[in-house]
């Protein structure tokens, strides 16, 4: 749930680089208001009847040795004899961890996925310490066949409910903005895999997430809570409210929430920059990005072979000179913003399908998918191998996300694990 406010650039049109605003998304917050985040609360804490209390009472902790690089895990111990998975858990463990979805759709969620499979998650039948957040959504993995990369689509069915004084047709309105957002934006891990998002159709067979709208901004300027949604947000905010419900947490340092005694409240959170968790701007990111890529020629010779140039090109060719530059506009700033979207087709939209710019020049334009990674390794794989011991650092690490220390007024902070003080390590 974001309380991302202030002096944030969710649609800019200058460079990726940004370096400047890798720190915390808080900086010059706005009064606020505790509404919402009751209602956060309520679907943080639900606990599952299928959980068994043995299998949630004792959270996994995390023990870093003086003189050890990695943490060691302790769990509680919950698995008998049988053969290993590819996340070192027994087959006869994996079914008493996780309950079945149903008969026909029950799995286990730390196997690997087979190209072309489907799975439901539903973390709620899934014990406390292997998950940050309750998710709800259908996984897929698919993968191209002719360039051999892979790509998940992660797809949420969110029955969007109009609050007192609401029309019934807001709900078209919010279904229709985030098709746009999730369209536009795409994930990627640092091994080159995709993720993506998807609004379901209410007739699929998905767990249900209830998200109420409002046509009305919310009182924290761009914040949403993950169940409480509004039309005046912008794309950066739904997507990372839309990370909430597959089960991510924040990482920037809450600027306003105030506990019983006035002091800040969430302080137990461990933080990091450079994820869309922790600042809007990297929702640009997970947007689309277009080269254009311009073929020069010197010599008659050269420019004849521009001339037998037909449809869209992938390269120029080998007699011509190339050059290759990202324009500073992604996709997320066409959808969102009608002054680029016609800047962008009237000036680079006719390069999609190649253009001769003159007798000694041809230029194209092609998407490509960004360079730089809007969500950590840990944060990736929490959504693409939900569940897994592999991500217990960042299943440990985010328990203290929405506590508040005694210092603070608070109940106090989970056991302090120096491993959760450092991104290149719980995040990784």
């Amino acid at each position: 749930m974001g309380s991302l406010v202030g002096g944030l650039v969710t649609a800019g049109h200058a460079a990726d680089d940004l370096s400047s605003s890798s720190s915390s998304s808080s900086a010059n917050s706005s009064a606020g208001t505790s509404h919402g985040f009751k209602h956060f609360f309520k679907h943080l804490f639900s606990g599952s009847p299928s959980v068994a209390p043995a299998e949630t009472a004792a959270p996994a902790v995390v023990k870093v040795a003086p003189d050890a690089a990695a943490p060691v895990f302790v769990t509680p111990d919950l698995t008998t004899p049988g053969t290993d998975t590819d996340d070192g858990e027994s087959e006869a463990a994996s079914v008493k961890r996780y309950a079945p979805l149903s008969s026909a759709n029950s799995y286990d969620a730390c196997s690997s996925m087979s190209d072309g499979e489907t799975r439901i998650v539903d973390s709620q039948n899934t014990p406390n310490n292997l998950k940050a957040l309750n998710a709800k959504y259908m996984l897929s993995k698919t993968t191209d066949a002719r360039s051999g990369k892979v790509a998940y689509e992660a797809a949420l069915n969110i029955q969007f409910t109009p609050k007192p004084g609401e029309s019934a047709g807001i709900v078209d309105v919010i279904s229709a903005q985030a098709r746009t957002c999730y369209a536009a934006m795409h994930l990627q891990s640092e091994q080159g895999e995709a993720l993506n998002l998807r609004l379901a159709d209410p007739s699929e067979q998905i767990p249900v997430t209830h998200v109420s709208v409002s046509s009305q901004p919310m009182a924290r300027i761009v914040s949403e809570d993950a169940f409480d949604w509004t039309t005046q947000a912008d794309c950066a905010t739904m997507f990372h409210e839309s990370l909430h419900l597959l089960g991510l947490v924040d990482l920037y340092s809450e600027p306003q929430m105030k506990s019983p005694n006035g002091q800040l409240a969430w302080d137990c959170r461990s933080t990091a920059p450079e994820s869309i968790m922790n600042s809007l701007n990297y929702a640009r990111l997970s947007s689309v990005a277009y080269q254009r890529t311009s073929c020069s020629c010197e010599t008659r010779t050269c420019a004849r072979a521009l001339d037998e140039i037909s449809g869209t090109p992938t390269e120029c060719p080998s007699s011509a000179e190339t050059s290759q530059f990202v324009i500073g506009i992604r996709q997320l700033d066409i959808d969102t913003d009608a002054h680029t979207k016609a800047l962008f087709e009237s000036q680079y939209a006719p390069l999609l399908k190649g253009k001769r710019e003159d007798q000694w020049t041809y230029s194209f334009l092609t998407a490509v998918a960004s360079s730089k990674q809007a969500l950590y390794p840990a944060e990736f794989r929490a959504i693409t191998h939900p569940g897994c011991k592999s991500n217990s650092v960042y299943y440990q690490c985010s328990k203290n996300a929405y506590l508040t220390s005694t210092a603070h007024g608070g109940s106090g902070c989970e056991t302090p694990v120096l491993t959760c003080n450092d991104p290149a390590v719980w995040l990784q």
